[in-house]
């Protein structure tokens, strides 16, 4: 994949273990990607960086990934990204939730990496 047509990744989790393989795994294919450790380093860094997809674990500490969503999209920067919630979580009640707080996906973490690339690139202008 040409890298210029990728996009550009914000990757949000406290596992950093889990981050970083799937940071270097949308890297290898050509994705420009950026990662945080916490809801409030994430928000901050999706003001900054505006990327075109955030991927956001939900079970975050301080302030969860359902929190950060809402504040994303408080802001008019924040409606255009397409944020999918990346969770160990699979209950149809958390992705109800998710739905609420203003993801566009509920992804969970055991998905295959061709799947969740799939639903990273229709975040893709």
């Amino acid at each position: 994949m040409d890298k210029e047509l990728a996009g550009r990744i914000l990757i949000v989790d406290d596992n950093k273990s889990f981050a970083e393989i799937t940071a270097k795994l949308f890297r290898m294919i050509g994705y420009e990607v950026v990662v945080r450790y916490t809801g409030a380093e994430g928000y901050a860094a999706a003001r900054d960086l505006q990327p075109d997809v955030i991927l956001l674990d939900l079970g975050i500490p301080y302030i969860d990934g359902y929190e950060v969503c809402r504040k994303i999209r408080r802001h008019f920067w924040g409606k255009k990204i397409h944020i999918i919630a990346l969770t160990g979580y699979s209950a149809d009640s958390t992705k109800k939730y998710t739905v609420r707080a203003g993801f566009d996906k509920h992804v969970t973490k055991t998905t295959s990496f061709t799947d969740l690339e799939l639903a990273t690139r229709q975040g893709i202008p």
